[in-house]
């Protein structure tokens, strides 16, 4: 995998020590955490460790979204090849409210997909979203992204049972 991916508004490249603890931050915004699976507050320790973790790992891999004019770290985009040659699981999330839905995301999930799919083969990308996530939903759809399959009660969101929305997008190798 490349360690610089450059689109024509952002950048996807390594994350920085400093972007590590920003990223942290905006992962612990309330609104943002209640949308992961781990909802907890997590410590600076705990979020060192998971990126350590996607670090070592061949089948993973974390890039930040920097603005491409000023390289200003807007969010971070991650994947996870769950099946060698076939789906890979994207997360991602652009931190300071004001800089969504100005298309970093977007460009982001289309830069690493374009890689992925050159070089390491990967046929689709994957995402879960919370039921309850309305927004990201429609985003999702917007991009092209299509709803496979329905997971209820998989997660626990607020302290209540929440249906999980598996949406996957079919890749072309360049």
């Amino acid at each position: 995998m490349k360690t610089i991916i450059v689109g024509e508004r952002t950048v996807l490249r390594t994350i920085r020590d400093d972007e590590l603890e920003l990223i942290r931050r905006w992962r612990n915004i309330p609104e943002n955490r209640r949308m992961f699976f781990t909802d907890h507050d997590i410590s600076p320790e705990e979020h060192r460790n998971w990126f350590d973790k996607i670090a070592a790992d061949e089948a993973r891999g974390t890039y930040c979204i920097a603005e491409a004019r000023d390289d200003r770290c807007v969010g971070n985009i991650t994947y996870e090849i769950e099946e060698p040659g076939e789906v890979a699981l994207l997360g991602i999330m652009i931190g300071p409210e004001d800089d969504r839905g100005k298309g970093y995301g977007a460009e982001a999930i289309a830069l690493l997909s374009e890689e992925l799919a050159a070089s390491r083969d990967v046929s689709k990308v994957a995402v879960e979203v919370f039921s309850t996530n309305r927004d990201a939903l429609v985003f999702y759809r917007k991009i092209g992204f299509t709803i496979v399959r329905v997971e209820p009660e998989r997660n626990m969101q607020d302290g209540k049972p929440c249906d999980v929305n598996i949406l996957e997008k079919k890749l072309t190798s360049q």
